[in-house]
């Protein structure tokens, strides 16, 4: 638990732009530089630096990718989400991972779906074949996020880190149902949000 809290937090301050290379810290540590390589959906940054600290692990695994500076980052995933809703961002790769499973025709290949690389699509298979044209297809459209979209998530985020933090230093005494229902909330506000975002950019993207 300790580790985790440790890790968590050292994740804080590697989430910007506004950081360049910092030298021989890129040798062994995770920084902004390389941990947006981990968020690209460049060819290059596919299932690229894990790490949540150390970036030596990477580099010993063959996962690890320097940001290009010859090809900028682009945030993203490679097919569209088509959400705003932050809970579907959180659950929509299981439940792909477990469609996929169910279409193929072999324990291998499904077991493959779930502890195979994230690119791995069956040979052969003309579902798999359409899925990794996809993964390999470039999203060139980066949509504007709506005013109120902008708006209600930097409120969300300020009101759910409050309710994080007060949550962590009383939970000891809240009795197990109170923390149920709290966690609830949090899912269920999060997902209401996420249908108001989804509302605004459909009648951003018609008007």
């Amino acid at each position: 638990m300790i580790i985790g809290l440790i890790d968590l937090l050292y994740q804080v301050w590697v989430h910007t732009r506004l950081v360049g290379r910092l030298g021989w810290l890129e040798l062994f540590l995770v920084t902004p530089s390389n941990h947006r390589v981990h968020h690209g959906k460049n060819d290059y940054c596919i299932d690229k630096n894990y790490g949540g600290v150390f970036s030596v692990w990477d580099r010993l695994f063959g996962t690890y990718a320097d940001e290009r500076v010859d090809e900028p980052v682009r945030f993203g995933i490679k097919t569209p989400l088509n959400s705003w809703n932050p809970v579907w961002s959180n659950l929509h790769y299981w439940v792909g991972m477990f469609r996929k499973a169910g279409a193929q025709s072999n324990w291998r290949d499904k077991l493959m779906c779930f502890f195979g690389e994230p690119v791995w699509v069956p040979q052969g298979n003309p579902v798999g074949d359409i899925e990794k044209s996809v993964l390999t297809s470039e999203e060139t459209q980066e949509p504007d996020s709506p005013a109120l979209i902008r708006l209600s998530g930097l409120l969300m985020t300020v009101v759910s880190a409050g309710l994080l933090v007060l949550y962590l230093g009383s939970k000891q005494q809240l009795p197990a149902l109170v923390q149920i229902f709290i966690a609830s909330f949090a899912v269920l506000a999060f997902a209401s949000v996420g249908l108001l975002w989804s509302k605004s950019s459909r009648r951003g993207a018609a008007s």
